[in-house]
């Protein structure tokens, strides 16, 4: 075991470190190597050190970088970085971190290399997406909002792009951090707001994502288009607030689908919007059912519950 603690193994002459993913932050704390890099600045070289915590795929590697203070051992500005394939820093994190509460005790990569990960010393979440030319996002304080200030106890990158997060309560939830996707925890549940249901179907259409987690639930909104998710592997499904028209083929070919309950506010349901859904049992329409008569007949064509479903529409039509 080396002085840095037992999650890493030498190669030879190399140290290699231990994968960040499937395993618990708790697991990774000791992690890293204290390397050192420079970079210039008024053609003077600086010198800095930092934790290398691990490899991005282009061969550059990622960390808490940190310069200590002149005369004063406590007093360092520290980041996070990324720094080339010899050393030389590359992109630091907008904000400095100042607070050693905030130092960030484990990190971890996203599978396909398109976010950074790390839990600080006061159990809050960071994380660094990769925008169109590089990681230039920065998303924790938002992402510690929507976790309601629930304390975090652990965290898991698991291998198909999922931050598990384990919160002081025991309760298990989720966080997409890859396939330029970022799913926030809602308060509410794990329902993503509108414009990350976006986000989500262009993850699902090009095949980033191959299916939801059951934990997920998918938000309709106005903003979706005809066909946004059909045959994306949708497993659960709500609808926005004030939600009035259902569009045609949206949720069509979902055969993880099995309930769906749509509220009084939907007025119109278009062409096969769930049709295909080939386990989709249990359909609800909440509140006045005379307004099925202006539902697209086919809006649930091939499912278990298209005969219930033509039933409640020949009534309504007739009525």
């Amino acid at each position: 075991m080396n002085k840095h603690g037992s999650n890493r193994h030498r190669e030879g002459d190399r140290i290699k470190l231990r994968d960040t993913v499937d395993v618990w932050f708790s697991e990774l704390e000791n992690n890293w190597e204290e390397c050192g890099f420079y970079w210039f600045s008024r053609d003077r070289r600086k010198n800095e050190h930092y934790r290398r915590y691990g490899d991005l795929p282009d061969g550059r590697h990622f960390g808490a970088g940190f310069i200590p203070a002149f005369g004063d051992p406590w007093a360092r500005e520290s980041a996070i970085i990324i720094v080339g394939e010899t050393g030389e820093l590359q992109r630091d994190t907008p904000s400095r971190i100042r607070n050693w509460d905030s130092w960030p005790k484990a990190m971890a990569i996203s599978p396909g290399g398109r976010s950074l990960v790390w839990l600080t010393g006061d159990n809050k979440l960071g994380v660094w997406r990769q925008g169109k030319e590089d990681f230039d996002d920065w998303h924790g304080e938002i992402l510690n909002e929507r976790l309601d200030d629930r304390s975090i106890a652990d965290v898991r990158m698991n291998t198909d792009g999922i931050l598990e997060i384990r919160c002081g309560d025991g309760e298990i939830a989720g966080f997409f951090c890859d396939a330029d996707l970022v799913l926030d925890p809602w308060k509410n549940g794990w329902i993503p707001k509108a414009e990350e249901c976006q986000q989500l179907s262009y993850a699902l259409k090009k095949g980033y994502l191959k299916t939801c987690p059951a934990f997920l639930t998918v938000m309709i909104c106005a903003e979706d288009c005809w066909g946004e998710y059909a045959g994306r592997g949708v497993r659960q499904v709500a609808f926005a607030p004030g939600l009035e028209r259902i569009e045609g083929s949206i949720l069509a070919d979902n055969p993880d689908l099995e309930s769906v309950v749509i509220p009084a506010s939907v007025r119109f349901v278009d062409w096969q919007a769930f049709g295909g859904c080939t386990n989709l049992k249990h359909l609800v329409i909440e509140g006045d059912l005379s307004r099925v008569g202006s539902w697209d007949k086919d809006a649930f064509k091939g499912c278990p519950c298209e005969e219930y479903y033509a039933m409640v529409h020949q009534h309504a039509c007739s009525s």
